[in-house]
This record gives C-alpha cells, sequence and structure tokens, in this order.
C-alpha cells in the first residue's frame, strides 16, 4: 500500500474524515497538549530593540514536544506536510533537512472565487535520515520567526498504532489515536501539560 492510502485509512480509523488543522476536534479520542511556557515569546535585541523568538521559550517548547513524541513508538511513522505554495518546498526540504518526499498530491480546487492549490508531502521516515528535534523546533518558529508555511501543516502518524501527532504551532500539540490505551500513557505522563 502506498503512503497516501496507507495514511488515509489511518486517519478514518482514528475516527475522523480527513486531517485538517483542527485535529483534536475531529477526532474522538484525543489530548490537546500546551507546549508553549510561561517565558515571554518575544525577546529585545540590538539598538534598535527588534523582537526575535525568546531562546528560552522556544527551547522549553522544543522540550516538551520532544518529550511527548519520544515516548511514542520509534519507528514506522509517515510524515505529512501541507503547503499552498510550490516554493516552498525547496525551503522546507532545506529547513527541515529532508530528502525529496516520497509521494505527493497536488489538488486544485476553488474557494471563494479564488484557485487554489494544495499540495500534500509525504515521506516514509523508516526510508530516510530525519531528525524529530529538528522537525520540531521548525514548527515551534513558524509562527514566531521561522517558516510560517509550517504553521498547523506538519502530521506525524503511526499508521501501525493509528495515532496522531501534531505540532500545530508553538502553543499546542494534539495526540489523537483510535484507543484510548495508546494515549493513557500520555495522560498519566503528560498530565500537567494537558490544556483543560
Amino acid at each position: 500500500m502506498n503512503l497516501i492510502n496507507l495514511f488515509q485509512k489511518a486517519i478514518v480509523d482514528i475516527g475522523m474524515k480527513t486531517v485538517e488543522a483542527s485535529v483534536f476536534y475531529e477526532a474522538p479520542i484525543g489530548i490537546r497538549f500546551e507546549i508553549g511556557g510561561e517565558e515571554d515569546v518575544y525577546i529585545k535585541k540590538g539598538i534598535s530593540r527588534k523582537l526575535y523568538p525568546n531562546p528560552d521559550y522556544v527551547n522549553k517548547a522544543v522540550e516538551r514536544a520532544s518529550k511527548i513524541f519520544n515516548v511514542l513508538p520509534k519507528k514506522d511513522w509517515i510524515l505529512r506536510i501541507d503547503l499552498y505554495d510550490y516554493q516552498e518546498i525547496k525551503k522546507i526540504l532545506k529547513a527541515l533537512k529532508l530528502a525529496a518526499p516520497h509521494e505527493k498530491v497536488l489538488k486544485e480546487y476553488e474557494q471563494n472565487d479564488e484557485n487554489i492549490t494544495h499540495y500534500e508531502l509525504y515521506w516514509s521516515l523508516n526510508d530516510i535520515k530525519w531528525s524529530a528535534e529538528t522537525i520540531i523546533r521548525e514548527i515551534i518558529l513558524a509562527d514566531i520567526g521561522g517558516l510560517n508555511c509550517l504553521a498547523s501543516a506538519v502530521y506525524l502518524l503511526h499508521p501501525n498504532e493509528s495515532m496522531l501527532y501534531h505540532l500545530y504551532d508553538d502553543r499546542g500539540l494534539d495526540v489523537v489515536a483510535k484507543d484510548k490505551r495508546m494515549l493513557y500513557p500520555l495522560y498519566e505522563t503528560f498530565n500537567d501539560w494537558i490544556l483543560d
């Protein structure tokens, strides 16, 4: 089975029709974690007092999101990234240090009298060199000074466990699954980070 079909089958198994940015609200079973900490998001630097992402805030957010991902299964992940501009593909490959996608889908549709082009890029992470921390860091930076196209656009799916890890930006992370027993260890271990 190709990655696209494997991904879609697992999404249906989880209980969703499609993958959208509001994963937590679309899935019957899930946990939403707060990733951003108490630190200020930005710090001022230089003579002009320009705002930059606060390294303490970013590092603590990366640490939280990484700790959650690191207790999940180690192999067999599929990465999907959704983009709306072909020019962004080269940028994300460089930023995330990824090889070219194994599969991609181009969808074109009309919305509010505007033609929309949507790219879905897929990787089997067993087959390439990749870094979870690099991906997590770039997603966290997306809305606060990084590649904005990565905000709410990156999905890590474990098809064998029917589990989806969706770090949508520096503020939050959704983990949804077909079986709540898969999420119970996360609930117990990271309970303080769960959003009300």
